[in-house]
């Protein structure tokens, strides 16, 4: 899944306008970049969307940030967390989709399987998984 860079901005102050964007069309990618409409979003309202899309319902709410949304996540039934250094030191077993979560400060999901994830096909999207992000 990609959200093209023409259409999406990063702007804390109009954070919503992608998820409201989105979800005025029932979380359809396609839907939105036919429309050419201009959004804004942040990290965590980045996350959430992304969420939203690949299960095509608002599983995470606009209201999600930070120092909430590991939370949110855990609470869909959807994610396993996993802590420690081998998940949260370095991309090395990270697969693709893994989101990594610090609270407070930033969130960012991997666009590719690393070397000892065990991915056979480094392209397909892993089950959604949560993890610790370091400080």
């Amino acid at each position: 899944m990609s959200i093209s860079c023409d259409l999406t901005g990063y702007d804390q102050g109009e954070r919503t306008t992608l998820f409201n964007t989105l979800k005025a069309v029932d979380w359809d990618l396609d839907k939105y970049i036919k429309s050419g409409k201009k959004t804004e979003c942040d990290c965590s309202e980045l996350i959430a969307v992304c969420v939203n899309i690949a299960y095509g319902k608002a599983l995470i709410p606009s209201y999600a940030y930070t120092g909430n949304l590991g939370t949110l996540l855990m609470n869909t039934g959807k994610f396993k967390k996993l802590t420690g250094a081998k998940y949260c030191d370095k991309d090395t077993y990270l697969m693709t989709g893994d989101i990594q979560n610090a609270p407070g400060h930033h969130v960012i999901a991997a666009l590719e399987s690393g070397s000892g994830s065990g991915e056979k096909n480094p392209s397909a999207v892993a089950e959604p998984t949560l993890k610790k992000a370091l400080k």
